[in-house]
């Protein structure tokens, strides 16, 4: 399902950031013991304050369609799509936006012993996408039908978390 969810094309009118690859997680769910859940990744994780895609030579944090060589209406092959998995697994590791998830991770450690940065926690989105404009300011029935197409993807991922 995973990998699936990764090749997958941007949609066009679903107010997704350009150029950008699903976020199916934050960190190494694999061995993880715990997670956080927000809305949906923040376009800074593929963008810089000018609207301009990160790359090698602006550190980027996550792997984006231009480094594959692919526009957004094409679907991403199985070697891609781990590409963009592996920049998924490695997060914490590489170049986090540490504005964000430094807040997080202080109370996941305080109260729960958990932190991203060594793996025992990972972050879910309730959908997957970095969307331009920012969450607050896509149409609702846009929301919609991302959450309708993304929320399975989420449960799927909880179920290991939970149990």
């Amino acid at each position: 399902m995973i990998i699936e969810r990764l090749k997958q094309r941007i949609e066009p009118d679903m107010c997704i950031t350009p150029q950008t690859t699903p976020i199916i997680y934050f960190g190494n769910y694999d061995k993880s013991k715990a997670c956080t859940v927000s809305l949906n990744p923040s376009d800074k994780e593929f963008v810089n304050s000018s609207g301009c895609l990160l790359d090698i030579n602006h550190k980027e944090r996550l792997c984006s369609r231009k480094k594959l060589n692919k526009n957004g209406n094409e679907d991403l092959t199985d070697a891609e799509a781990e590409t963009v998995l592996e920049f998924c697994n490695n997060y914490f590791h590489l170049r986090p936006y540490k504005s964000w998830f430094n807040q997080f991770d202080y109370f996941i450690k305080q109260f729960g012993n958990y932190s991203y940065y060594d793996d025992t926690c990972v972050h879910l989105d309730l959908v997957q996408w970095a969307t331009s404009p920012k969450w607050d300011k896509v149409p609702q029935n846009i929301r919609q039908k991302h959450l309708d197409k993304d929320l399975p993807v989420l449960k799927y991922l909880l179920k290991k978390i939970l149990r």
